[in-house]
C-alpha cells in the first residue's frame, strides 16, 4: 500500500523533490476544475482584485474585464413557481434609493482568499434575473447540474461591474461574464468568528482542526432530485425549493441530515446546527440512496441504525484525527419590540439585536489525506461507510 502524501508528486524518477517556490506557488493558485488548453492564454491574463478595491475605487481600477475575484458559493436562495423579491438600496452620485427587486435566484458566497483568512469574512449577494449575472454557470453547466457546483464550491467572477446595490450592509455583485469553477484546495486559511456581527451584515467563517458531536440523525424527504443544492435546503419550507436548475428520473429524494455542535479546535467557539448535505453523507456511505428505496421502509429498517452508526463512528474517527474542515456563515437576528422604543410607530428605532445564527456549508477532514482512497488514510475511511448495496 502506498504512503505517498498528497502534495507530494513524483517527478517521474521516483523522487518527490519541488521547487520550493513553485509548490508554494502551487498551494496558494487555485485552479479551474476543468483545464482545457484552449482557455488557457485566457487564464494567464486574469489578475485577481479585492473586494475592497472594487467597492472602493473601482472607477481607478485599469482592465477590469481581465479582473476576478474569488468566492465560495454558501447559499442558494429560491422560491418555488415565484419570482424572489429583495429590498435594495442603490447608491449614486446624488442620493440612497430603496426598492424592490425580483430574482429567479439569489446566492450568498463569500470572498475567498488563500492568504488572508480575514478577508474571507466577507460576504456578498449575486442576484440571478433576467438582466442580472444571466451567464453566471453557463460556462460549465454540466458541473453545475452534476453537483461539483454545490455550496462549498469556490469559482471566480470576471469583469465585475461597478458596485451600487446593497442588501442591508451586503454588497450585490454583478457580471456579465461566466464564473470560472475552482478545484477545491487542499488546506483553508483559518477564518475566524467575528461576534460583534451587526444584524444588517452577514460573515463567513473557516475552523479548521474543528470537533462534532452527532445529536441527531434524521432521515428527511427533500422532494429533491437534482445535485446542485447538494440536499442542504432540506430542513426549510418546501415552498423555498432547493435552487436545482435539472432534476432527473430515478434520483433519490431522501437525504440524512444530522444535528451537530460544533467545536472549535481552541474550545473557544462553539454552537449548534441542523446540516444536511449529500457529500457529507459520501463521507459514511459509499454511495447514495437507491432511488428504490422508501422512506418508510428504510426509516423503520436495521439499516437506518447502521448508517447512523457510520456516520458517528466516522465523525469520531476524523474527530482524533486532526478534526473537521468547517465552512459556512453567520449573522446576527434582530428582534423588533414596539415596547422597547420611544416612538411605537419608527421600525428603525424598534429593532435590537439578537443572538446569532450559524449556517454550515462544508464538512471534510483538515486531513485531506483520508479524502483519497489511494492511501492508507483514505482506504481507512473507505472501510468505515456503509455499503449501500446491503439495502433492499
Amino acid at each position: 500500500m502506498s504512503t505517498r502524501r498528497r502534495g507530494s508528486p513524483s517527478n517521474g524518477d521516483g523522487s518527490n523533490e519541488t521547487n520550493p517556490d513553485s509548490a508554494a506557488r502551487q498551494r496558494i493558485e487555485l485552479q479551474p476544475y476543468i483545464l482545457i488548453p484552449s482557455r488557457d492564454g485566457f487564464y494567464r491574463r486574469l489578475r485577481e482584485v479585492g473586494l475592497r478595491d472594487i467597492l472602493n475605487r473601482h472607477d481607478d481600477l485599469e482592465e477590469m474585464d481581465l479582473s476576478y475575484v474569488t468566492l465560495q458559493l454558501l447559499k442558494i436562495i429560491h422560491k418555488v413557481g415565484e419570482l424572489g423579491i429583495a429590498r435594495m438600496r442603490s447608491r449614486n452620485s446624488y442620493r440612497v434609493n430603496t426598492s424592490e427587486v425580483t430574482y429567479r435566484r439569489m446566492f450568498i458566497c463569500r470572498v475567498f482568499s488563500m492568504t488572508s483568512g480575514v478577508d474571507s469574512q466577507q460576504c456578498v449577494y449575486l442576484i440571478q434575473s433576467n438582466d442580472k449575472n444571466k451567464k453566471l454557470w453557463s460556462l460549465d453547466v454540466d458541473l453545475r447540474d452534476n453537483g461539483v457546483l454545490a455550496p462549498g464550491t469556490i469559482f471566480r467572477l470576471l469583469n465585475i461591474q461597478p458596485v451600487h446595490d446593497t442588501i442591508g450592509q451586503v454588497p450585490c455583485l454583478e457580471s456579465p461574464d461566466n464564473a470560472i469553477i475552482l478545484r477545491a484546495p487542499d488546506n483553508y486559511p483559518n477564518c475566524p468568528i467575528d461576534r460583534t456581527v451587526t444584524g444588517d451584515s452577514m460573515k463567513a467563517f473557516t475552523l479548521n482542526g474543528a470537533k462534532l458531536k452527532v445529536t441527531a440523525f434524521n432521515l428527511l424527504e427533500t422532494g429533491c432530485a437534482g445535485a446542485f443544492c447538494d440536499k442542504q435546503r432540506a430542513y426549510e419550507t418546501a415552498k423555498s425549493g432547493c435552487g436545482c436548475y435539472m432534476f432527473e428520473k430515478n434520483k433519490q429524494h431522501m437525504g440524512i441530515g444530522v444535528r451537530l455542535i460544533v467545536t472549535s479546535d481552541d474550545g473557544d467557539e462553539s454552537f449548534i446546527v441542523n446540516f444536511c448535505s449529500q457529500k457529507f453523507m459520501l463521507l459514511f456511505m459509499n454511495d447514495k440512496i437507491p432511488h428504490t428505496e422508501t422512506y418508510a421502509g428504510l426509516r423503520t429498517s436495521e439499516a437506518f441504525f447502521e448508517i447512523r452508526e457510520s456516520c458517528k463512528a466516522v465523525v469520531d474517527f476524523i474527530n482524533r484525527n486532526k478534526g473537521w474542515t468547517v465552512c459556512g456563515w453567520y449573522k446576527r437576528g434582530v428582534i423588533n419590540d414596539r415596547t422597547l422604543a420611544g416612538n411605537g410607530d419608527n421600525d428603525e428605532e424598534n429593532k435590537i439585536e439578537g443572538d446569532i445564527t450559524f449556517h454550515v456549508v462544508s464538512l471534510v477532514p483538515t486531513d485531506r489525506n483520508y479524502l483519497d482512497h489511494g492511501l492508507a488514510e483514505g482506504l481507512e475511511l473507505k472501510n468505515m461507510k456503509f455499503d449501500v448495496s446491503t439495502l433492499g
